[in-house]
């Protein structure tokens, strides 16, 4: 009996490699291509406003592209080198978006990411970059002093601040507007202000301007990082 067992046993061995060889894995195929787009509804907003992102996630099929559902796209915003997560969201249909509420101007982008759903697998990964969205931060104008220092002269000081931690990126012109009357306005002249500190800008003039009335400062804002303001009026005498 054990002479048999002895002459089994290596058969047994060589049926069970014959069988290994047989089901060994096959090549994996090659990733479905995919198409994925991408846009923003504005590329500049006041801050609070929010940007819709939105876009399409598609196959490619024997028959042409169709649409993907239940497909994870992330979002990233972008600035200085580095990116970050901020949105995800899974598409209906091949059509996606998300909304998101910036603090500052950054720039996007838009991942397709196949391993978020069991649905996806086995399609290729994707990814578009999108524009910066400039974002115009508050800003308040105010005038913290309007007096005479000699006669015929008038010196106003003020400032202008905007949100928390914020930079501007060339320092605010003030323009400082004088009216007899506080209805109709005419500017005297513009001031370039200092920076203070974090996001606060002072201002200050002294003018040739003997007509007692009201004296007001006004900041134009900027097309691409802040929004105007101007300041309550002040009475000179």
């Amino acid at each position: 009996m054990n002479s048999l067992r002895r002459r089994l046993v290596p058969g047994f061995a060589a049926a069970l490699a014959l069988v290994a060889v047989v089901t060994g894995p096959a090549n994996a195929d090659p990733p479905v291509p995919t198409s994925l787009t991408a846009t923003v509804d504005r590329t500049t907003v006041d801050y609070g406003q929010g940007v819709l992102i939105s876009g399409t996630i598609a196959k490619q099929t024997d028959t042409g592209w169709v649409g993907v559902s239940a497909a994870l796209i992330r979002v990233y915003r972008c600035a200085y080198g580095s990116c970050t997560e901020i949105r995800a969201t899974q598409s209906m249909t091949g059509g996606w978006q998300v909304v998101y509420y910036p603090v500052q101007s950054t720039s996007y982008r838009a991942v397709f990411d196949p391993s978020g759903s069991a649905s996806t697998a086995g399609l290729a990964p994707a990814s578009v970059d999108l524009p910066q969205v400039d974002v115009r931060q508050a800003s308040a104008t105010g005038i913290s002093a309007a007096e005479r220092p000699a006669p015929g002269e008038v010196r106003v000081r003020g400032s202008v601040t905007f949100g928390s931690y914020f930079i501007a990126p060339v320092l605010p012109p003030v323009r400082l507007e004088f009216s007899p009357d506080g209805v109709g306005w005419t500017t005297v002249t513009t001031v370039t202000s200092t920076y203070r500190h974090v996001a606060s800008y002072t201002f200050e003039a002294r003018v040739a301007h003997p007509a007692s009335g009201y004296w007001r400062a006004v900041y134009d804002g900027s097309p691409t990082f802040a929004q105007p303001s101007t300041s309550a009026p002040v009475h000179v005498v």
